[in-house]
């Protein structure tokens, strides 16, 4: 969504309120006052330069007679906002990680033959390697789990090099001591 037309919509609700007062023959200082509000707060959300929280929009409501149309706009509003969030949440990670994020990337990678095999997990005695269990990797070494998460990673970021993706994450993951086998 285009950051855009949130503000649009926005804008829209704030003409919805300011038509409303109007229609009902208010001042912005009236609908302030007997909503609880402040006519620069009132004046700043018909300008639609802010929205303030849903108790505001129905006092407005039921102050206006709006009949739903200021909550239904409302509600607009913030579905607009938090789909623009996720967009632009998922827009940062994509250009993080760009193709390692890939749909058929992660369906592969978390395969269960990807997956280190429950039968080769064993419980440790001791505190000594840090995790409470030890994995036993492709390579026939145990490791704790910290180090088959790494593996795991790694094996990821193979498999998304093989498809393309970006040599940063890999470089990092196969740099890592823990997976050239040395201890950390």
């Amino acid at each position: 969504m285009d950051p855009q037309q949130l503000k649009d919509v926005k804008r829209a609700l704030g003409r919805r309120l300011a038509a409303w007062r109007k229609t009902r023959g208010l001042i912005q200082d009236d609908v302030a006052r007997l909503v609880n509000s402040t006519r620069s707060t009132v004046a700043g959300v018909e300008r639609g330069e802010q929205v303030v929280d849903r108790v505001f929009w129905v006092q407005c409501e039921s102050l206006l007679q709006a009949g739903g149309e200021l909550i239904a706009g409302y509600d607009e509003y913030r579905s607009f906002e938090i789909r623009h969030r996720e967009e632009k949440a998922d827009a940062a990670r994509h250009a993080r990680w760009g193709t390692v994020l890939d749909h058929q990337t992660i369906t592969e990678a978390s395969s269960p033959s990807r997956l280190p095999d429950p039968d080769r997990l064993l419980p440790t005695t001791g505190a000594s390697t840090g995790d409470s269990v030890l994995v036993q990797d492709p390579g026939e070494a145990y490791v704790g789990v910290r180090q088959a998460i790494m593996i795991v990673a790694r094996e990821t970021s193979k498999h998304a090099m093989d498809a393309g993706a970006s040599a940063a994450p890999h470089k990092f993951l196969t740099g890592h001591a823990a997976l050239r086998g040395r201890p950390s």
